[in-house]
């Protein structure tokens, strides 16, 4: 993720798998919620960006010749835009991953300054997600199925924070802004 002073979105590209060659032209659906869809197109170098509200959303990227894909509960923080590389096989088929939220926030020192670096871990019932916040200290864990996580922030080898959240829907953003005291 990098930080837009005025925007909040999605910035998206798709390459051919084995060859790593930007995709033109492919179709890419955008879901927030029943009643909210966008639709856009990547251009020659196989790129989309989207403006977006904070949010979780779930992503259908499909292309001629290519196998579609439903990428669930991609994070958007307000203020931040993700940034994403998606590779898609030859093929007709389709991959769907389960329905999923994400869980997001900004890692805070004592000051209030953003602190970089810091790993962000979501376990729960045997799955475990880990992400490390970004130079303007965010961080979005996507993907995550409908469940209640154990989110742990640490520094190396050392916890400095652990919280119970609960997604309790798909296509949900659960925002944790957290003031670590000690990192």
């Amino acid at each position: 993720m990098r930080t837009s002073e005025t925007t909040t979105g999605l910035d998206l590209q798709v390459v051919d798998r084995r060859s790593a060659v930007p995709i033109a032209s492919v179709v890419i659906n955008i879901v927030r919620d029943a009643t909210h869809l966008i639709t856009e197109h990547t251009n020659v170098r196989g790129r989309v960006s989207i403006d977006l509200p904070e949010g979780a959303y779930d992503i259908m990227i499909m292309a001629g010749g290519y196998t579609s894909t439903l990428l669930r509960g991609v994070g958007v923080l307000d203020g931040q835009r993700v940034e994403l590389i998606r590779g898609l096989t030859p093929g007709n088929d389709r991959v769907e991953e389960k329905p999923a939220g994400a869980i997001g926030g900004i890692c805070l020192d004592r000051l209030g300054h953003p602190i970089m670096n810091i790993i962000v871990q979501a376990a729960a019932e045997g799955l475990s997600y880990t992400v490390r916040t970004d130079r303007h200290g965010c961080y979005v864990l996507s993907g995550l199925l409908p469940g209640k996580y154990k989110v742990t922030w640490r520094s190396a080898d050392r916890a400095l924070m652990t919280d119970d959240i609960a997604v309790t829907r798909p296509r949900e953003l659960v925002r944790k802004d957290v003031r670590l005291l000690y990192a």
